[in-house]
């Protein structure tokens, strides 16, 4: 046998002969070239055996028929057995690789040891292998995302967004973790197809700390025909969607993951609502004789979700780690300075989150393969500061969030002065007092600004004389997803509007002054953002839009 591959792209087949020459040859037309083919039939009774007869020739692709047949299931995990590469791709017989994929994956996983599997964004074709679409899944983000995010609690509340035929795992996480569970079924068979391995797997690597990084660039086709496993009529006359996630909410909604889940039960159960109402909708209910044991299993995810908003989420924390937000604009060199100030700090258990708003790719930076604290960066170009916030929030990896000021300055002990305070039960925000600066542009506009705010602000409330910025704060992290992050509709002061509503909705605890903190005041960023102008008018027109939110004043607590 020859000298094992660096990439096996593995091929479970039943029927699809008309299908498997375009994904046979869109692996031989990658650039990386590398890598072994295998097919396993399953004892076809179409053209398959014909089909494949064209590529004997290639001797980098194994052609395996099953003497009886498998099932879909057992077939996919005898194709990862067989795979004898570094690396796996599972891809379907009717689906196909774009250029690139093989090479853009593994470089990927090479540039970033710590992640078990990397994934890209995908197309739709038609059954004429034209390119339909670009997916736009909404657990997809419009950047590049190194390791990091906990894909466990987004893949219940966006569904299955990581495809296969798109992701490439090393090969030792599928031998350690395990490939598709032959147990999973919906109607008492197990080893019958349940349709949904694939999300199951995703939600079970996850679960187990196995890290992902994303590449967002189409590099797989997905193939829309009406003989496949998840589209047509009977997976929707049936409602197997609707049954098999109903089979992961209890898989998943249990109280070992209740920590992995919170602050995300709002998104879970959007989903769970939208996939029940499509049920009911369909009369499915009445033509399904497990209707009851579904929607039974809907009712439990429900409560349990229910029962999980109601946790205050301020018990205590052990070592939490911070995730600390630093918002760029194509000024790459702030990193570099703010890794200075992090480096001074006590507290060392932090992981900077740069999030470049410009046009500069900026994912290298900070690399530094010493550094024990993670440096990521996503590039974002073009979106608003609430928008950058909100997104960087949903990747951050640690419990604790705090959105740093790139022109501030930290006292050395600020950070584990914040820590402590959040690790108390019964603290899940803090507000420290912190010096403002503010650039001479801005001196004359308080007038507006002071008026305003009194709009909303009891009289003696500590924020009437000196309203504090976003880099006043920190929060466990938990909470500023309950929440639902920033407003992103505001074009300005989405951070006043975010603190008000905490303010309103929370205790914020606010800390003596320890040391120096100098951040930019609420106006001086406004001022940075300059999207109106910054007028008394401008001003005066962004604050309305916050002020109609609150109709009553808050009070001093």
């Amino acid at each position: 046998m020859s000298a094992a591959p660096l990439i096996s792209v593995v091929i479970p087949a039943y029927n699809y002969g008309r299908y498997l020459p375009k994904a046979l040859s869109s692996v031989q037309n990658q650039d990386f070239q590398d890598w072994e083919l295998v097919v396993v039939d399953d004892c076809s009774t179409d053209d398959t055996p014909e089909r494949l007869q064209a590529f004997q020739a290639d001797d980098r692709i194994r052609v395996i028929r099953n003497p009886e047949n498998l099932g879909a299931v057992a077939n996919v995990n005898k194709a990862f057995g067989e795979a004898r590469g570094e690396f796996v791709l599972l891809l379907g017989a009717d689906d196909f690789l774009l250029p690139g994929c093989l090479g853009r994956l593994l470089n990927a996983l090479r540039q970033y040891p710590q992640a078990g599997f990397a994934y890209a964004n995908y197309v739709m074709a038609d059954d004429q292998d034209r390119l339909v679409s670009t997916v736009r899944h909404p657990g997809h983000l419009p950047c590049h995302l190194p390791p990091g995010r906990d894909d466990f609690p987004d893949l219940l509340r966006f569904d299955e967004y990581i495809y296969m035929g798109a992701t490439l795992f090393r090969t030792r996480v599928i031998r350690e973790q395990g490939a598709f569970d032959p147990e999973l079924t919906i109607d008492d068979q197990p080893g019958r197809f349940f349709r949904a391995t694939d999300w199951d797997l995703a939600l079970r690597l996850s679960l187990r700390g196995v890290l992902s990084t994303f590449i967002y660039a189409p590099l797989g086709a997905f193939r829309i025909h009406n003989n496949q496993a998840s589209v047509g009529r009977d997976f929707d006359e049936q409602g197997i969607g609707a049954r098999e996630f109903a089979v992961l909410l209890d898989r998943y909604l249990v109280a070992e993951n209740r920590d992995r889940l919170a602050g995300y039960e709002a998104g879970i159960l959007d989903t769970l609502n939208r996939k029940r109402e499509a049920y009911r909708q369909a009369s499915l209910p009445g033509r399904n004789g497990d209707s009851a044991r579904v929607l039974a299993a809907y009712e439990r995810g429900e409560a349990f979700l229910r029962e999980l908003q109601n946790d205050p989420l301020d018990g205590p924390l052990d070592n939490p780690t911070l995730t600390i937000v630093l918002p760029l604009m194509d000024n790459p060199e702030v990193v570099d300075q703010v890794l200075t100030q992090l480096d001074l700090q006590q507290f060392k258990n932090w992981e900077l989150l740069a999030v470049n708003r410009g046009r500069m790719d900026c994912a290298n930076l900070g690399d530094d393969p010493t550094r024990s604290q993670a440096v990521r960066c996503l590039h974002l170009p073009g979106v608003g500061l609430a928008t950058a916030y909100n997104q960087a929030a949903q990747v951050a990896g640690g419990q604790l969030l705090y959105f740093m000021d790139p022109q501030g300055y930290l006292a050395p002990d600020f950070l584990a002065y914040l820590v402590q305070a959040l690790s108390q039960p019964g603290c899940t925000t803090v507000q420290y007092p912190v010096s403002t600066r503010e650039p001479e542009e801005c001196a004359g506009l308080h007038r507006a600004w002071n008026s305003l705010l009194g709009m909303v602000l009891s009289a003696g409330h500590p924020w009437q004389d000196q309203m504090p910025p976003l880099a006043a704060f920190a929060l466990r992290r938990t909470l500023f997803l309950r929440q639902g992050g920033l407003d992103q509709s505001l074009p300005l002061l989405a951070d006043l509007d975010f603190i008000l509503t905490l303010e309103r909705n929370f205790t914020v605890h606010q800390l003596e002054a320890k040391g120096d903190v100098q951040v930019g005041s609420m106006i001086a960023m406004m001022f940075q953002e300059n999207a109106l102008g910054l007028t008394d008018q401008g001003i005066e027109q962004a604050l309305q839009m916050v002020v109609h939110k609150f109709a009553l004043p808050l009070t001093q607590r």
